[in-house]
């Protein structure tokens, strides 16, 4: 895990989370109540071995940047992990030690050199944030999704 950019293909950490998520909701869109709590029913799928770390990880680590992505892992993503988790004694020994793993990292400020890791801003808004809010006016030069140049 890289604490600072590049995150591969993406610019910036946000934009790898905004991705990462947008692929959990089309992964969401693909499970069936139909079989079972399984994500390809009844059974135990090569899915569910993929995905079930994949979440178990960003569980833990989306409330550590605050970048505002409502429902970042979709609800049936959600509904089938607490699912396995509490029916499936084999889930529930490797959420436990990921879990542990992850804890023994955060024990060893594994974050501390992540930029924003756990961090937010709840100091009163500066000029600059003014000014991009649009609260104060700026002879801006340049804005795209990134940058806001101004004079």
């Amino acid at each position: 895990y890289k604490p600072s950019p590049p995150y591969g293909i993406y610019g910036t950490r946000e934009d790898a989370q905004l991705e990462f998520s947008k692929q959990l909701h089309i992964i969401a869109g693909l499970i069936t109540e139909d079989d079972g709590p399984y994500l390809c029913g009844s059974e135990v799928s090569l899915a569910d071995a993929t995905l079930f770390p994949t979440v178990v990880f960003a569980v833990r680590m989306y409330p550590k940047f605050d970048f505002g992505i409502e429902d970042a892992i979709p609800a049936e993503i959600r509904t089938w992990f607490d699912a396995v988790i509490e029916q499936d004694e084999v889930f529930r020994k490797v959420y436990n030690e990921i879990m542990a793993g992850i804890q023994k990292w955060e024990d060893n400020g594994r974050w501390d050199p992540i930029w924003r890791a756990g961090q937010r801003d709840e100091e009163p808004g500066t000029l600059f944030d003014k000014i991009v809010a649009g609260e104060i006016p700026a002879n801006v030069v340049h804005e795209d999704d990134k940058v806001l140049a101004f004079r």
